[in-house]
């Protein structure tokens, strides 16, 4: 009799625990804090959204920091030089599947972006090197965008994100990935 009510106050308590109702709801707004690698050096991204029925809307920080190997107006090859990414995101995911209670979901999406792309931010290249690239330029483009989300309470979730951002008018480069790690707390 003692295990019987021993097993269901522990169904009650675990079932309390593990059933915190809808964790997405529509009009819920969060923030989150990630960090990401990007095929040469890691960068992060603040954000800041707000749910919908099945989906959320973003904006987000990103600084992108890369390295490239570069080529020099004379035919010589560069080492690897720095270029920085500080860009501005906004953008739509749509929840394409759904854990029953909410508690694991996986969005897909897309996103467009505007920012200054800095060559050299450090200034570590002798000024008499010519790259024929400007100190900063504007860059703008879209990113097709994949994440996770895993929720370890009722107002954290942990997350894990993909996006290829596409740049239509860098000359540094057309487009990497970027895969990350990060959690969201809800508001």
């Amino acid at each position: 009799m003692c295990r019987r009510i021993t097993t269901i106050v522990f169904i009650l308590v675990a079932s309390s625990v593990l059933c915190n109702g809808q964790r997405t709801m529509s009009e819920q707004p969060f923030v989150s804090i990630e960090g990401f690698y990007n095929g040469s050096l890691a960068g992060g991204d603040i954000t800041v959204g707000r749910y919908t029925i099945n989906a959320f809307w973003f904006g987000s920080l990103s600084l992108s920091p890369h390295s490239v190997e570069l080529g020099l107006n004379d035919g010589n090859v560069l080492g690897k030089t720095l270029y920085l990414q500080s860009l501005v995101y906004g953008g739509y995911q749509y929840r394409a599947i759904s854990s029953r209670k909410r508690n694991a979901n996986l969005y897909l999406g897309g996103a467009v972006f505007a920012g200054l792309e800095t060559f050299d931010p450090l200034s570590q290249l002798p000024e008499n090197i010519d790259t024929g690239f400007s100190k900063n330029s504007f860059i703008y483009g879209l990113a097709p965008l994949l994440s996770f989300e895993f929720f370890v309470s009722k107002t954290v979730s942990l997350t894990i994100s993909g996006k290829i951002p596409v740049n239509f008018s860098s000359r540094i480069s057309v487009w990497h990935y970027n895969i990350g790690t990060g959690i969201k707390i809800m508001l």
